[in-house]
């Protein structure tokens, strides 16, 4: 197991482990927002997962073009800031119409995690492309750990607000460390 987590390489998932976390934040408190806050209907609800779902499409060739032309940890980090901003934004909406103009970021900051965030993990072990693929389960655990941690833990004490602050945050550490550890590396290939 020494070969496989490195310190480098356990570095490299753990920030974007942190910057993969907003997803499951905003998996679990938008529709609260939506309905208790702003007092929206789970049939707006659902054409919202719609709306994103439909804009992830064109947005995810829109990223796979970005990366021919960008190294992958920049596209990656760039991801992540547009979901911080939209966790910044989520919390302040005034109502409804504004959350589906905000779906856009949301939109955008998905298409870059569910199209570059496995590549990332692969070009960690491009000798052993099935390990690699499967360090994004280690990213998703870790993610949907840190996510659950910030909804009861801060959300509990601080409400909506205090947790999509704090996943805002913890995307923005993600996003710094991944550019300290990435940003001498090649276009595509990282190393660990």
């Amino acid at each position: 197991s020494g070969t496989i987590f490195t310190q480098g390489r356990g570095i490299r998932l753990l920030a974007l482990s942190l910057i993969n976390s907003p997803h499951g934040v905003i998996a679990t408190i938008f529709p609260l927002v939506l309905t208790v806050k702003l007092g929206g209907s789970t049939a707006q609800l659902g054409w919202f997962a719609g709306f994103v779902a439909l804009t992830e499409i064109p947005l995810m060739l829109v990223v796979g073009a970005a990366v021919s032309r960008f190294q992958l940890w920049t596209v990656i980090v760039t991801g992540g800031l547009v979901h911080a901003g939209y966790l910044a934004l989520l919390g302040l909406a005034p109502n409804v119409a504004t959350l589906f103009a905000l779906g856009v970021l949301n939109a955008i900051g998905n298409a870059v995690m569910l199209t570059q965030h496995m590549s990332y993990c692969q070009d960690l072990m491009p000798d052993r492309p099935g390990l690699g693929s499967s360090l994004l389960s280690i990213v998703s655990l870790i993610s949907k750990g840190l996510a659950a941690a910030v909804f009861a833990g801060v959300g509990l004490v601080y409400g909506f607000g205090g947790a999509l602050a704090t996943a805002m945050v913890i995307c923005l550490v993600g996003c710094a460390g991944l550019m300290v550890l990435d940003r001498h590396q090649g276009r595509r290939r990282v190393t660990a």
